[in-house]
Order: C-alpha cells, then structure tokens, then sequence
C-alpha cells in the first residue's frame, strides 16, 4: 500500500472502501463522492489497488480480509430524509431496512407523517439485478404485504403516475439514498437509475443501524 500511495498519490484505503469496511467502492460511486476525478478513464492505480485487495473472482468489490477497514475509520456521509413538508408531496430517494426480514426497500418518498405517526409512504423499487454494484431500478407493480395503488388518494396516485405499490416504513428506518436532486423517472418503462450502486447505499443503512458509536 505504500508504494501504491507513493507512486499514484491515491487517498488512504479507508477513504476508498465503503463505509461497512468490507468492499471497495467502485469507480462510479467515487466520481458521485467527489473521491477522485471525473475526467477520463479508469486510471491504472485504481485496477492495481482493485487486484491487490478485492478477492479473486470477486464481482462485488469484496476485500481480503488482511485488507479489512474498522468502521471506526471509514468515512460514512449520511443523509436523513427531509421532514420538514409533511403531508406534501416531497419526492426523495431512500433506502430502508426491515430487521424482520433481514431484507432492504428501496424507495420513493411521496409523504411523511409527522408525530405520533413518524413514518413514510413510499413506493417501492425493485433492483433491476442482482449485482449490488448496479443503481438502476424498476417500480415494484405489487407486493404481497404492500398497500394497493387504489388504496392510495386520487392526488399521490396522479403524482406518482409509475409507480403502483407502496409502504409505510417508519422514519427511524430510513435514510436518503444518495443520488442526484434530480433523478429522472422513465415513464414509459418505468426505471430509474441512480447516481450511486445499491452496494455503496446498503452500506451506508447497515453503517447507520450497527457501527459502533
């Protein structure tokens, strides 16, 4: 490592793995964090740091273990939703977790509810692949435990025109997925593709709920 950070002047290793210690963040999600440059191609330090620590075969970023980073040193930028324009409508992008399920929710934000609720209606988005390095998503159309789109009033449905399943997800349990104030929603096929993978934002929410203060 320091002949990598003598040659290359490249950030510490905490700086450029995710804020859980345990994968690398990928090239896209760096650019998004303002970490490195976003001109040009994927610079030849960044391939020599990724064959160094990410295990072989690994398609996800994960490091060796000898290469792990303590929570306590990575860095973790984390967001909570806005709350101050209850009961309007006020679209952000969130990321949730279940304890119950073990499982995450990805999100739109179409209202939240103040004291004694403090919780959120949302739609959900589902993971367009497995691969958590990827950030493009597709509207759920219905889950089993979700509300239906009828249940909903005539207002959220006419503003929320792609997507037809939502929740309500209590606010302590979310946080701002990270991504451009401004995400466009496909409509015709109903997509999105966020600024950051869904590995960097799972990350951040397990950060958030289980690192140590």
């Amino acid at each position: 490592m320091k002949n990598i950070q003598k040659n290359f002047g490249t950030r510490f290793l905490a700086q450029l793995v995710t804020p859980y210690g345990s994968r690398l963040f990928s090239w896209k999600d760096l650019h998004f964090l303002k970490q490195v440059s976003n001109k040009g191609s994927v610079p030849a330090w960044f391939n020599y740091l990724f064959n160094l620590v990410v295990l072989s075969n690994s398609s996800s970023f994960f490091v060796s273990p000898q290469f792990r980073i303590p929570n306590s040193h990575t860095v973790a930028s984390i967001s909570f939703i806005d709350t101050s324009q209850n009961y309007l409508f006020n679209p952000q992008w969130t990321i949730s977790f279940n304890r119950n399920t073990n499982s995450f929710l990805v999100g739109h934000v179409v209202i939240t509810y103040p004291a004694p609720r403090n919780e959120a209606l949302i739609s959900h988005w589902i993971a367009s692949s497995v691969d958590d390095l990827l950030s493009d998503f597709t509207a759920c159309q219905g889950c089993a435990s979700a509300i239906s789109r009828s249940s909903t009033s005539k207002t959220l449905i006419k503003r929320c025109p792609s997507e037809k399943c939502f929740s309500y997800v209590p606010l302590s349990n979310l946080i701002c997925y990270p991504t451009k104030p401004r995400t466009y929603i496909h409509a015709d096929t109903c997509s999105v593709l966020l600024s950051v993978s869904l590995g960097y934002a799972k990350s951040l929410l397990l950060f958030h709920f289980f690192a140590p203060v």
